[in-house]
């Protein structure tokens, strides 16, 4: 995982000639979304993804917003919602690491902390699904795509939503069709501080996610 700032990625999208095929595929990609937003909608709902942030602006978590709180701030505000100081976790690229578990559920979070303040989050065993995260952020901007397209036992990617300043990450078990992924659990969830952003290998649409999931699973 790599948590360091992610400010390489080029949009490249400007000067694009849009030819009415690509607006066509696009139109039909949009609806088949809205189609398995509509089909999660259709199941029990869990309000849980907006309590879990802490119902403040994203990038945010927990009244933690990374890029903005102070690290005393943070660790003072955590206890009485609920999560404890568990130990110190590797920093990484940061200055120091701090696991945070919550006292009902087995979540656990990471704050990263630069110049006595922090800088990102990790959230870990949150939980969610990738179809609850959708419900909740909308389609994603982008996601990461194995550079290697073959045959694999696991599917890995991580979805990029930059409005919301997050990114997921997860894996899946082949075979796997999408609705397979929609209803797969994220492994990590990182909240960014405002102007930075994920960056990975191969960067990619929702459209290229869904023909590599087919090349590696076969779902």
């Amino acid at each position: 995982m790599d948590h360091r700032r992610g400010g390489n990625f080029m949009d490249r999208r400007g000067g694009r000639v849009v030819t009415r095929p690509l607006v066509i595929a696009g139109v039909a990609l949009s609806l088949v979304f809205a189609l398995l937003v509509s089909s999660l909608r259709l199941q029990a709902q869990n309000e849980s993804v907006g309590d879990y942030f802490g119902d403040c602006t994203l990038p945010c978590w927990q009244q933690v917003q990374p890029g903005v709180t102070a690290r005393a701030e943070a660790l003072a505000s955590l206890k009485p919602r609920g999560w404890m100081f568990d130990t110190e976790c590797n920093a990484a690229v940061y200055d120091t690491c701090y696991t945070f578990a919550e006292a009902g559920p087995s979540g656990v979070a990471y704050l990263y902390i630069d110049a006595d303040q922090v800088v990102q989050i990790a959230l870990l065993d949150s939980g969610m699904t990738l179809g609850e995260i959708l419900l909740t952020f909308g389609a994603p901007d982008y996601a990461t795509i194995p550079p290697n397209r073959g045959r694999a036992i696991t599917f890995f990617t991580s979805l990029w939503f930059g409005r919301a300043g997050i990114s997921a990450r997860m894996s899946v078990p082949c075979p796997a069709g999408y609705p397979d992924v929609l209803r797969t659990r994220v492994s990590t969830i990182l909240v960014w501080a405002p102007g930075t952003r994920m960056r990975g290998d191969v960067l990619g649409t929702l459209t290229d996610l869904r023909q590599t999931l087919r090349q590696i699973c076969d779902g």
